[in-house]
């Protein structure tokens, strides 16, 4: 089942948008596929499409996978949004070297009308230098993007260790309890002359 994520955006500034797929990637070799996600009008509407972010793609929207932290990042400057209707949808999909198509998500993309230029949030090529400017419904704005599972993993034995390190620090506070309570009792002791 695809998953669905319903976008919003807005046409003044440029697209920014990440995804965490590193779950993916035990599976497919990612880095070696093309990440594409395509808009269109309504589903069954005819190719080309409104707008392709694309990790082939030299310019326009761009979808840069990281390998390493396991993140996609989709992309597009400020100029190619300002010419987006207010409503599409899309669907994004990881094309293997096989040839085989695996579906990763889709669902509505809906712009709102800007009407100032953020421009301090653009670098020389049009797109965001900060954090992601598309919104997911159901997703708190300004959502951290996912922790990738190679930091999952670390964050859980840091954790492993400082539960290991409460547990010891509380034994040997218990265990200094008893010793002390030990050395202070006052045993009778009786003496038969």
């Amino acid at each position: 089942m695809t998953t669905i994520y319903n976008l919003r955006a807005s046409t003044n500034v440029s697209f920014r948008w990440t995804r965490d797929l590193s779950s993916l990637s035990g599976v497919y070799d990612v880095a070696a596929s093309i990440i594409r996600m395509q808009a269109r009008v309504s589903a069954g509407s005819a190719d080309p499409p409104v707008y392709e972010w694309c990790s082939s793609n030299a310019q326009g929207g761009l979808a840069s996978f990281n390998a390493a932290t396991g993140l996609c990042i989709f992309s597009a400057s400020e100029t190619d949004m300002e010419q987006m209707p207010a409503r599409l949808v899309y669907d994004c999909r990881l094309e293997l070297t096989s040839g085989a198509i695996i579906p990763l998500f889709a669902g509505r993309l809906v712009f709102a009308l800007g009407v100032t230029r953020t421009a301090s949030t653009s670098n020389a090529d049009g797109t965001s230098v900060l954090t992601d400017t598309v919104t997911v419904d159901g997703e708190a704005d300004n959502a951290p993007a996912p922790l990738p599972l190679a930091l999952s993993a670390v964050l859980a034995i840091a954790q492993n260790a400082e539960t290991a390190a409460q547990a010891a620090a509380a034994a040997a506070t218990q265990a200094a309890a008893q010793a002390s309570s030990a050395s202070n009792s006052i045993i009778p002791v009786l003496i038969y002359g």
